[in-house]
């Protein structure tokens, strides 16, 4: 049996779909104590751009908005943007793949990601595609 990308992908968005109504009660739990260190790693403060992979229901994404960061979040779950914008609507957050960021090279000063990369088919074309977005001296930092 070989590995198929796009049927591990298919798993993933269908899992993510149904568990998003529930996140908050169950994976949140688990997730949450890890967010400020997360952020810290990656030097998330005021004005710092910052772009959240695999936002889920956008925690991350409003932790650093509360620091004074200008954060963006990006999943490919509908139901996790719809819960996220529906949550904080003075963020942004966009529906995508992490492995095709919709975002021009050097836009963010950090990315990063809370429990995600680990739930992308491809996490060394992510990863590329984080440092591509990355400004020079910009920082990547995630959970595993």
């Amino acid at each position: 049996m070989s590995f198929d990308p796009q049927a591990v992908r298919a798993f993933e968005h269908a899992g993510w779909q149904r568990a998003a109504a529930n996140y908050g009660a169950t994976f949140a739990r688990a997730t949450s104590g890890f967010i400020d260190a997360l952020l810290d790693a990656a030097r998330v403060s005021a004005d710092i751009r910052v772009l959240d992979l695999a936002c889920g229901p956008g925690f991350v994404a409003n932790i650093a908005r509360e620091r004074g960061a200008v954060p963006i979040g990006l999943d490919f779950s509908s139901a996790m943007i719809g819960l996220a914008r529906a949550a904080y609507p003075k963020i942004r957050f966009d529906e995508g793949e992490a492995e095709a960021l919709p975002y021009p090279d050097a836009s963010f000063d950090a990315v990063v990601s809370n429990f995600g990369i680990h739930h992308v088919p491809d996490p060394v074309r992510a990863l590329s595609e984080a440092r591509r977005v990355l400004r020079p001296d910009g920082r990547v930092a995630f959970t595993s």
